[in-house]
Formats: C-alpha cells, sequence, structure tokens
C-alpha cells in the first residue's frame, strides 16, 4: 500500500502528461496511415481537419518537402486551436497554396500562445490569415523563424475576437495587413508582437476599410525588424490603448513611418503613452515619420525617441506631428537631410523636445505650438541644429515656455531667425545658455511675453543685415535679461534690443533687470544694447559694449518708474559709449553710477532730458577717458544731473573731480612719471577672452577680460604688460596641488621661468623692461620654446608643507627674439598667496 500511495504522489509531481507529436511526409506519406514517424500522413489539410481531437501543446510536424495541390493538399488550411505546425528541418518544408490562402486561423474557439507556425515555407494570396469568429475569443498564434510569401493579414472582421499575435524572426515577401475588429464593449481588439522580421513590403495597419464606425487597432508592438517600405498604422476611432516601434530598420522609397486617425473631433488616444524608439529610418521621399489625426482636440501621450532618420534631400519633414495634438516627448532623436521642418511638435497641450541633432535641413529646425491656460509648460532644451537653411526654433502660443542649451548653428548667407518665440502672449519665457550662430541676418533670438521674461547666459554670433542680434519685447516684464552675449555683430540692427511697456498709468512696482551682457560689434554695425522702457522700474547693471558704428549702450524712456545704469563700460563706439534719453517724468530716481567709458567718437555718457524728471538725477562715480567731443555731457532742461560727484573724467571739463584722474592710483607702478603699469599687487589681469576686441581697444588695457574692479567701478587705468610677452596661471592653488605657469609670447621664440620667495619695494628697470623678484634670491624653474599656440606651459608642484600656507610667492618670465636674440622682453610678475 505504501508503494502505491509513493506513485500517486510521483505521478501528481511530474505534472502534465508530454504533449503528441504527429508527422506529414508529402514525398512518403499515406493519409490512410496513423500519423507516426514510421507512418505519417500525407497532406496537412488531412492532419488539421475536425476529426482529429488534438491536446494544446500538440504538434504537427512537415518533413522535408513541397506541400501543394497535386499532392492533395486543399487550401486555406485551418488551423486547430492549440496546435503548433512545425518543419523538422527549418524552411526544409514548404508550403504553395498558388493564388488561394494558405493557413488561416478561423475556427469558433480560443487559439491560445501554443498555436502557431514555427519553421515553415508557406505560399498563398494570403499566406497567413488571423480572423476572429466569436465574441470574447481570444486568438493568440504564435508565428515563428517561417518565409511567408505573400501577405499576412490580421483581420477579425465584424466579430468581437481579440487578436494578439506573435510573429517573431521570419521573413515576409509581401505586404503586413492589419485590419481592426470590436472587442466586447463595442471596441476593436487587434494587437500584436511583432519582433526581429524582415518584412519586404512595408506594413499597412488599417481598420478604415470595411469596418463598423468602431473598429479599432489596439496594442500594437514592432520590434527589431528590418522593414522596406512604409510602417503604416490608420485608426479609424482613435481608440488604440498603446503602440511601441522600437529598434525597427526601414528602408522606403516613400515614407518611413506613417501613423494616422480619421476619427471625428475629440477622439482619445488612451490608457498607455505611445513610444516610437531606437529606429532607424531612410526615406528617400516622403516624412520620415508621421503621426497624425483627424479633427483636432485629441489626447495623445507620444514619445518619439532615439530614432535616427535619413532623408534624400526632399520636400518633406523629419518627424512630423504637427496634426495629432496631445502630450508629445521628442528627444535625442537624429535627423538628417530633409528639405522641409526637421521637428514638427504640433500643438501641444503639453511637450519637451530635448537631445535632438539635426543636420543640413532647410526649413524650420524645430517647431512647436502650445496654448494652455492651465500653467503647461512647452520644453525645447539641448538641440543641436548644425548646417541648417531657415529658422532654428520656432514656438508660438500661451502658457509657459523654457528654450534652455540649444546650439543653432546656420549656414553662411542664409537669414533666419535662429529662436523665434513669435509675438503671441507667452505667460513666461525661460531662454537660457542658447548658443546661436547666424552667419547671416538675425535675429538671433526673438520674442515677446505678456508678464515673465527670464534669459540668461546666451550667446549669439555673427549677425548681419538688418536685425537685432537678442530682440526681447514685453508688456507687462517682470524678469532678468542677464549674462548674454552678442559678438561680432555687424548687423545694423541692435546687438540687443529690449523693449517693455505697460498700460498708461500702470507702473509696475518690480525692476526689469538687464543686467552682465556683453555686445560686440563689427564695422557696420550700430547700437550694442538698446532699451526702451514705459512705465516700470528699469536697473541696467554691468553691461558691456564695444566696437560699435553707433551708441554703445542706449536707453530710451518715458514715464519710468525709476532708472539706474550702473557700472556699465562701453569703449570702442562711433557713437557715445552711453546714450540716455529721458522723454517723461518719472516718479522714482535716475541714477547714473560706476560707469567706464573710453575711447568713443560721439562722447563717454550723453544724457537728453527733455521735460523735468520729477525725482532727482544722480551722476556719481563714473570714469570717461579718452573719449572724442566730450566725456560727460548733459544736454536739455536744466539742471540735467541735480547730483554731481566723485567721477573721474579725462578731458577736465565742469563735471570733473579731479583731472589728474589716476595719479594717486596705489596699484600702479609710478603714475607720478607716467609709469601706469601694474604694481605686483594688482589683481587686474587679461585673460584673453576677446583678443578680436583689440582692434578698438589696446590690448594693454584690461576691459574685457578680468578687469580691475575699484569699488564699484571697472578701473579703466589697469595697464598691463605688452601683450606680446605676458604671465598667467592655472590650476589649484592650494598646498599639495598644482599649476601650471603660461608664457604667452610669438611661436619659437625662447621663454624662461624664474621664481622667488619676495619681490622688491623697487623693482629693476632694464632696458627690456621691469624685473619684480629678488635677483638674491631668484631661481630659474624652466626653460623652453613657445609653441604653435603662442604659449608655454611649465607645470609647477606646490608642496603640502604645512609651514608654507598662507605664505605669498613671485614668479616672472622673459620672452626671448627669434630675430634678435639679444633682445627680450619681461613679462608681468606674478604674487600667488598659497
Amino acid at each position: 500500500m505504501r508503494l502505491f500511495r509513493l506513485l500517486l504522489v510521483a505521478v501528481a509531481l511530474s505534472g502534465p502528461l508530454r504533449a503528441t507529436d504527429y508527422y506529414v511526409d508529402p514525398v512518403n506519406g499515406s493519409d490512410a496511415q496513423p500519423g507516426t514517424l514510421a507512418a505519417p500522413w500525407r497532406t496537412i489539410a488531412h492532419a488539421t481537419r475536425n476529426a482529429h481531437s488534438y491536446a494544446s501543446g500538440d504538434r504537427i510536424l512537415l518533413l522535408d518537402g513541397i506541400y501543394i495541390a497535386a499532392s492533395g493538399e486543399r487550401f486555406p488550411i485551418s488551423m486547430p486551436p492549440g496546435v503548433e505546425i512545425r518543419a523538422v528541418n527549418l524552411r526544409a518544408a514548404r508550403v504553395e497554396a498558388g493564388v488561394a490562402a494558405c493557413f488561416t486561423f478561423d475556427r469558433p474557439a480560443s487559439y491560445p500562445s501554443t498555436s502557431g507556425l514555427h519553421g515553415i515555407v508557406a505560399a498563398g494570396l494570403p499566406c497567413v490569415r488571423i480572423l476572429g469568429s466569436q465574441s470574447s475569443i481570444d486568438v493568440e498564434p504564435e508565428i515563428r523563424e517561417c518565409e511567408l510569401l505573400g501577405s499576412f493579414v490580421v483581420d477579425p472582421g465584424a466579430s468581437a475576437a481579440r487578436v494578439y499575435p506573435t510573429v517573431e524572426s521570419c521573413t515576409l515577401r509581401g505586404p503586413l495587413l492589419l485590419q481592426g475588429g470590436v472587442d466586447p464593449q463595442g471596441f476593436g481588439a487587434v494587437a500584436g508582437v511583432f519582433r526581429s522580421n524582415v518584412l519586404e513590403f512595408g506594413v499597412q495597419g488599417n481598420d478604415a476599410l470595411y469596418r463598423p464606425s468602431s473598429t479599432v487597432l489596439r496594442a500594437l508592438r514592432f520590434e527589431d525588424n528590418t522593414i522596406t517600405g512604409t510602417l503604416r498604422l490608420q485608426f479609424r476611432t482613435g481608440r488604440t490603448h498603446r503602440f511601441e516601434l522600437i529598434s525597427n530598420r526601414i528602408t522606403s522609397s516613400s515614407g518611413g513611418i506613417e501613423i494616422s486617425s480619421t476619427c471625428a473631433r475629440n477622439c482619445v488616444f488612451e490608457t498607455s503613452s505611445h513610444v516610437i524608439s531606437g529606429n532607424e529610418i531612410r526615406a528617400a521621399a516622403g516624412a520620415g515619420m508621421v503621426v497624425s489625426a483627424a479633427g483636432g482636440g485629441h489626447t495623445f501621450d507620444l514619445s518619439v525617441s532615439l530614432n535616427r532618420i535619413y532623408g534624400g534631400g526632399q520636400m518633406a519633414a523629419g518627424i512630423d506631428l504637427s496634426p495629432s495634438g496631445g502630450i508629445h516627448d521628442v528627444s535625442r532623436n537624429t535627423v538628417e537631410d530633409f528639405f522641409g521642418t526637421a521637428i514638427e511638435l504640433g500643438t501641444v497641450q503639453r511637450g519637451t523636445a530635448s537631445g535632438n541633432t539635426i543636420r543640413r535641413c532647410t526649413g524650420v529646425a524645430v517647431r512647436a505650438a502650445m496654448y494652455s491656460s492651465t500653467g503647461q509648460v512647452l520644453e525645447v532644451s539641448g538641440q543641436r541644429i548644425e548646417q541648417h537653411i531657415g529658422p532654428g526654433i520656432q514656438l508660438s502660443g500661451t502658457g509657459h515656455v523654457v528654450v534652455q542649451g540649444n546650439s543653432v548653428l546656420l549656414r553662411a548667407g542664409i537669414g533666419s531667425v535662429g529662436i523665434d518665440l513669435g509675438s503671441f502672449a507667452w505667460d513666461s519665457a525661460t531662454i537660457d545658455d542658447n548658443l546661436v550662430d547666424l552667419q547671416g541676418p538675425g535675429p538671433g533670438i526673438r520674442g515677446s511675453v505678456w508678464t515673465t521674461f527670464l534669459v540668461r547666459r546666451n550667446t549669439v554670433r555673427h549677425a548681419t543685415g538688418t536685425p537685432a542680434g537678442i530682440e526681447l519685447l514685453s508688456d507687462f516684464l517682470v524678469g532678468e535679461i542677464t549674462d548674454n552675449r552678442v559678438l561680432e555683430h555687424a548687423s545694423s540692427g541692435p546687438a540687443m534690443k529690449i523693449g517693455v511697456s505697460t498700460p498708461p498709468n500702470a507702473i509696475h512696482p518690480l525692476p526689469t533687470m538687464i543686467e552682465g551682457n556683453e555686445c560686440v560689434g563689427l564695422p557696420g554695425s550700430q547700437v550694442g544694447l538698446q532699451v526702451g522702457i514705459a512705465n516700470r522700474p528699469l536697473r541696467v547693471l554691468r553691461n558691456r559694449a564695444s566696437g560699435f558704428g553707433g551708441d554703445g549702450i542706449r536707453v530710451d524712456t518715458t514715464q519710468v518708474g525709476g532708472l539706474e545704469l550702473l557700472q556699465n563700460l562701453a569703449v570702442g563706439c562711433l557713437g557715445a559709449g552711453i546714450f540716455v534719453n529721458l522723454h517723461h517724468s518719472a516718479q522714482a530716481p535716475f541714477v547714473l553710477a560706476w560707469n567706464t567709458t573710453s575711447g568713443n567718437a560721439r562722447g563717454g555718457i550723453d544724457v537728453r532730458r527733455s521735460v523735468a524728471w520729477g525725482a532727482r538725477t544722480y551722476c556719481v562715480s563714473n570714469l570717461c577717458a579718452g573719449n572724442a567731443l566730450f566725456d560727460l555731457r548733459g544736454v536739455g532742461t536744466l539742471p540735467v544731473f541735480d547730483e554731481v560727484r566723485g567721477n573721474l573724467i579725462a578731458d577736465g571739463g565742469a563735471n570733473a573731480l579731479h583731472p589728474t584722474n589716476f595719479a594717486l592710483d596705489p596699484h600702479f607702478a609710478a603714475p607720478l612719471t607716467g609709469d601706469f603699469g601694474l604694481a605686483i599687487d594688482s589683481p587686474a589681469r587679461d585673460r584673453g577672452l576677446f583678443p578680436s576686441i583689440s582692434g578698438f581697444v589696446p590690448p594693454t588695457i584690461d576691459l574685457l577680460g578680468r578687469p580691475r574692479v575699484r569699488g564699484l567701478r571697472i578701473d579703466l587705468g589697469a595697464l598691463e604688460s605688452d601683450g606680446a610677452a605676458a604671465l598667467d596661471w592655472r590650476g589649484a592653488l592650494a598646498l599639495g596641488g598644482a599649476i601650471d605657469l603660461k608664457i604667452s609670447g610669438p611661436p619659437g621664440t625662447p621663454c624662461a621661468l624664474f621664481f622667488a620667495p619676495t619681490a622688491l619695494a623697487s623693482p629693476l628697470l632694464w632696458p627690456f623692461g621691469r624685473f619684480d623678484l629678488d635677483p638674491a634670491l631668484v631661481e630659474a624653474i624652466g626653460v623652453g620654446t613657445a609653441g604653435s599656440g603662442s604659449e608655454w606651459l611649465q607645470p609647477l608642484a606646490i608642496p603640502s608643507d604645512p609651514l608654507l600656507e598662507g605664505a605669498t610667492v613671485f614668479a616672472q618670465g622673459v620672452v626671448g627674439n627669434a630675430a634678435a636674440p639679444t633682445i627680450c622682453t619681461l613679462t608681468n610678475a606674478l604674487a600667488l598667496r598659497l
């Protein structure tokens, strides 16, 4: 009895009995035989007839040969549920139906995943048809490693069958046709997974033909397929739960991916976000990718990422989502060689375009619109747009927009806006850290907002023609325009143009901040920084302008709530350095303080005043020297300035406080004898950030590098050693650290570095310069030759001895002359505090 119980337990634990294999041989088989390996059947039609009773998991194994009507086959072959038809040897069994259908999944029963085809060659019209015939039936066949000649059709018809085929590692030499059905709720239910196949005639997913109005394609996944032709999916109702197109390789003589809906307005692409990711698309004509929905008003969550899309120069878009609407995330795609919009997001409820690369396209590089009253954000960040003809980034709408970290490089001679926020009333806009290289007419950055603008750390280069480099307009502007750079500006429009206005009698209490911006002009340019302001406070702080054909900084005001121009720098302009036009009265003071102007052709600071200001005006601690005509002038209703004090004016005019200007500056070596070279402890060192400015400003005046600041004023008197022989350092100036000492000099010239623990109180004046180090303690620490970069670097390790903490050491260099070996030049000396 005990042995009998053990046997029962063993049988129970072993699970179900192994499925049965049946065999078919088109050459040696007979349908009168039992279908074993020794006595196989002859035809698949006989093996699949209803008279046979199969269990789920049973297999029909096809021996090598050709299965055709002449050998007794009858088509179509209706697949038994739960049974797999498999070739004994991969693709050695060939089933040919001619113009008839070959295999059909059409019986009134569920087809579990054990149903399917494996490793056979099937030819027919269609070669495979997967149908539904009854409500609430799951049709889930798996078709693997087959070669399929003819069309492949998934079509539930008017039934409510839920069709979910898996097709993997097959070659399909015919179109793949997906057509919708009706699910138990009255909506279609076609789904499927297509993975690692070769599809030679594209994909046509279409539920709009001969289907009821409620049909749909649902939950489709195409992954790692090689597709020749277009992958096309069309939804009639728009109720698709999810589609995923991942890592496919598509080569098409027309478009690459086309997804569309023909449903009426307010259809819903529901439940989950849709994914198009990692695909490689080569489209010779037509768009690389189009996702569209007719009627508008759709809810549509779509992610498009990591795709590589290559065009053939055709008049079409790379990625076109324009008619779809909804919520889009388009990120890290590459789009090349399209003669149309590269990436079109369309009108979105919320959207992100990030990290995309666009090359050699013509048209708009990235375009999107958003109209939101619910605080949604449209973000465009990290695009790399290269060799582009046409506008770079073009946005419009309402709500909040963020444009950040983009690089827009346009082709030479093509006039387009680099970043364009349009003329719509954005609630707020943040434009940060973008680079726009126009190589032609601009503007580089243009936009208007209703309330808040944050524009920070952007760079615009090479603008020509008439537009501005950066042009910003607003009605109620609250925000910051800071640390932007407009370089090599040759346009007759301003480098930066900022216009701010509010309705009359509605002065806003918060100031507009325009701070730390830098504008560098070329011949032919006009104004550097131009500001038009009305009915709100304005602060213009620490801006720099140089080399313009007109004024460096120009401010026109009407009825402002206060105006401050502080610590600005304007040099080498053909107009005035700073021009201010006070049109109307103000409720708060006008303060002009700590500004520096030099080398301007039509004056240093020019203030015009047409009416009584209404509040006090101050001109305090400005530095003006070397300007033609005048250094400081006030014209108009007197007094232009209610208080003038502390200014250093070189022309000694009525507004000058001290005509000797720099004579008492302790940082100069010997100012009373005319030696304005920097003393050893001066912190002023030119890092050479803007060598192109040397055409307007003497290279020995540190204005655009890292100038010395005295109080709150940039010190124009920061004269340095000859720029042809300068010493600088970089690295970690700390105990145990290391720095590189750098000598700038002509390439190929000999260089030497000297080091000493102390400097001389009275430097030695030699014919080739001033030597600051103590000769008794000096030590040579390196000898070399200036390289192709006109600099020579000498590493210097700093000991980790704690006794050195807080000590100051000194270094100085000498640069030879290749043409005259007996002539050399001493560099400036460095004081290095450990």
